[in-house]
């Protein structure tokens, strides 16, 4: 994908508009967590662990006739939002979070974690079963200044990227993109 292309693209190159890699890769955070699956994605928009078998699997067309032009980005594409653009990041009340992509509830309001003011929405824990691992394959390894692996999750039933697990502060959390998310209010 030609990076002018990219629907996701900020305005400016403030750290802020970054992207996930460029905080990293310009920040102090904790190494990652172990990788969990680590298995490489194809070039093509498939995401997620390909020796998986999903729930649900959809065309390219289908999905792009769901999902918004962003949303298919990081989704299907494993893009990144720009901070700040969801208002899942700013979502304070009791709730589950599902995937956008199939609908399965992937998170819960209760183990959201809002200290911290980058642009994306963190959890502590997924729910149980619901999210698979893998290496993200698109060069963010070179990007990191320690050369650790960035390790993004995907929705077990329908691969769609949601974010990466990420240490931050001691903390081992599932950094995710709000557009990957529908939030369900209790």
């Amino acid at each position: 994908m030609n990076p002018e292309d990219n629907p996701m693209k900020p305005r400016s190159t403030t750290r802020s508009d970054l992207g996930r890699r460029g905080f990293l890769a310009s920040s102090v955070t904790a190494p990652f967590l172990a990788i969990m699956a680590a298995t490489p994605r194809p070039a093509a928009a498939r995401v997620g662990p390909t020796d998986f078998e999903y729930e649900i699997t959809r065309t390219e067309t289908e999905w792009r006739a769901l999902l918004s032009k962003p949303e298919y980005f990081v989704l299907r594409e494993g893009g990144t939002e720009v901070p700040h653009t969801s208002l899942n990041t700013f979502e304070m009340s009791e709730g589950e979070y599902r995937c956008k992509g199939c609908n399965l509830v992937n998170f819960d309001s209760k183990w959201k974690v809002p200290k911290f003011d980058i642009g994306w929405t963190f959890f502590s824990q997924a729910r149980p079963t619901t999210v698979l691992t893998s290496i993200d394959e698109k060069g963010a390894a070179a990007e990191m200044a320690d050369g650790d692996a960035l390790i993004e999750c995907h929705c077990r039933r329908c691969a769609s990227h949601l974010g990466h697990i990420l240490s931050i502060e001691d903390q081992t959390l599932f950094c995710l993109n709000g557009v990957a998310l529908l939030f369900e209010a209790a």
